[in-house]
């Protein structure tokens, strides 16, 4: 949003409250109002550097910082590995993988690689004879295989209505006790 209405840094900093709510919004409410005299002693600052001072650069590894637990890039290291759900939508787990890869600066290759290895089964079987040269194609020949894989269950679905139905009747149809008697022809 800041590049598409060409904010600069200082900009940037005057907006920045206008996104935080909750205890973000409060504590960057305090984070621009604190005053470093020393001899304040009403809060301790998370920075020596005051507010009106900071690059834009500098806010927001400070926010990362406050906020982000110390563990986060190691946690973000095992996301890739993760395994699409059950019932998990196929474009959101893309788009989770390549957020995530972006993230951690991989590849185009190494996503693809990542989002091929952690999926279902039956994406990984469908997706099993197509070649996926970009990422874009990959998404494509995702949603391919979601449509095919929806058909299949579908098509097992009845398959298995009709062994379920007894003495071969489709649903709809009466049984020979429940027809009515066959009008015989007077001529």
């Amino acid at each position: 949003m800041a590049i598409a209405r060409r904010w600069d840094e200082t900009s940037r900093k005057e907006q920045l409250p206008t996104f935080f709510t909750g205890t973000a919004g409060q504590w960057l409410a305090v984070r621009r109002t604190t005053t470093f005299a020393e001899n304040n002693q009403e809060l301790r600052p998370t920075s020596s550097i005051p507010w009106a001072t900071l690059t834009w650069s500098q806010v927001k590894s400070e926010v990362i910082s406050h906020y982000l637990p110390d563990d986060y890039y190691d946690h973000l290291r095992s996301q890739p590995e993760e395994k699409q759900q059950r019932g998990e939508d196929i474009v959101s787990f893309f788009d989770k993988k390549v957020y995530i890869a972006n993230k951690l600066r991989r590849t185009p290759g190494e996503t693809m690689k990542a989002i091929k290895r952690t999926l279902l089964p039956e994406y990984q079987k469908t997706l099993g004879v197509y070649e996926t040269f970009n990422l874009d194609e990959l998404l494509y020949k995702l949603k391919e295989a979601h449509l095919i894989i929806k058909r299949m269950g579908k098509f097992g679905r009845n398959e298995q209505r009709r062994r379920d139905e007894p003495s071969g009747r489709r649903e709809g149809q009466r049984s020979d006790h429940n027809r009515p008697p066959a009008r015989q022809r007077t001529c």
